[in-house]
């Protein structure tokens, strides 16, 4: 569908057809306000999708990295989305990193058995990767 026209009228052009339907100003307004409407929706799907990268780092209280910590993420959404989350484990060297669609609160628990938890709030992404640093838990007495 192609569009062209002034401020009078605008055409409607369909793709294999040689002829034009012209629409009254009123009917012009209306289909423009349509599409803008339409691409609006689809820009903010997309900026909706659009995954984030958590990056960090997870040690003991002596610096000793935490191998096979589990790092759980957790996004409460609106009423009309549902809630999601991912989940990961640290390497040896104590490092992680997930990606998801961050939306509304999200939080992130690191857990590991033989330490207690820590729960980390996220807020929107400043940037991306988001960097959260170097998490430190304490032993279980």
């Amino acid at each position: 569908m192609a569009f062209s026209g002034d401020s009078a009228q605008l055409f409607v052009a369909f793709e294999g057809a040689n002829f034009h339907k012209p629409l009254s100003w009123q009917q012009g307004g209306l289909v423009k306000f349509t599409i803008a409407c339409v691409l609006s929706c689809a820009l903010l799907a997309a900026a909706d999708l659009k995954k984030t990268e958590i990056r960090g780092i997870v040690t003991d209280e002596a610096a000793a990295a935490i191998e096979h910590g589990r790092i759980e993420l957790n996004c409460e959404r609106s009423k009309s989305k549902p809630a999601s989350s991912s989940a990961t484990e640290t390497n040896a060297k104590g490092e992680f990193a997930l990606e998801h669609a961050l939306a509304g609160a999200c939080t992130i628990k690191i857990s590991s058995p033989l330490f207690h938890s820590v729960q980390v709030s996220l807020g929107p992404p400043n940037k991306r990767p988001m960097e959260l640093g170097t998490i430190r838990l304490s032993a279980k007495n």
